[in-house]
């Protein structure tokens, strides 16, 4: 049989074809093995590269006199969550922005982390919304506000202690300090 007797068979060899399904062979491309080079080394490149510049959390405490006293025996000493963008270290006199990011009543400044809140992780969130130019660098304040009633809402009680002093003066006195 004849090609041309195939439909589409008179195209396939006018499209050089070589017969038997072969294709044809492509006439090399100027310049191509320097082509090939150049995009092998990039590839690598991008594959053993963070795709994005990665911030971090890093675990700090305040000590508050706001606290100190109060009628349940919870702690002054309070834990702090802080996420510092990338390059946060390469310029040591740089100011940030802050965000306070505070949990709901039961909850603690863990529930932002790992995907534990609806999926959220908030260093791959954060480091995402920077790496994309969405929001500029800034630092990200998680203050626990948990007592042993669960909860403080952050509220000054003469009962649970000075929660909201705590915050508005202590942790954003530590983190103005600090970050």
């Amino acid at each position: 049989e004849r090609a041309a007797d195939h439909p589409g068979g008179a195209a396939r060899v006018a499209e050089g074809h070589r017969g038997a399904g072969h294709p044809a062979r492509s006439p090399p491309l100027p310049g191509g093995s320097a082509i090939l080079t150049r995009t092998l080394v990039l590839l690598g490149t991008l594959l053993t590269a963070p795709l994005t510049a990665q911030g971090r959390i890093v675990l700090d405490s305040v000590a508050s006199t706001a606290l100190a006293g109060n009628r349940y025996g919870d702690s002054p000493v309070r834990r702090l969550l802080v996420y510092l963008p990338p390059g946060y270290d390469d310029d040591s006199g740089r100011r940030y922005p802050a965000v306070y990011l505070l949990h709901g009543y039961g909850a603690s400044p863990t529930i932002w982390l790992n995907g534990v809140y609806q999926g959220l992780d908030l260093r791959g969130a954060m480091d995402s919304l920077i790496g994309a130019g969405v929001i500029p660098a800034l630092v990200v304040i998680l203050p626990d506000g948990r007592n042993r009633l669960g909860g403080s809402v952050f509220t000054d009680s003469y009962t649970t202690g000075g929660w909201e002093t705590y915050l508005v003066r202590d942790v954003v006195h530590t983190v103005e300090r600090r970050y």
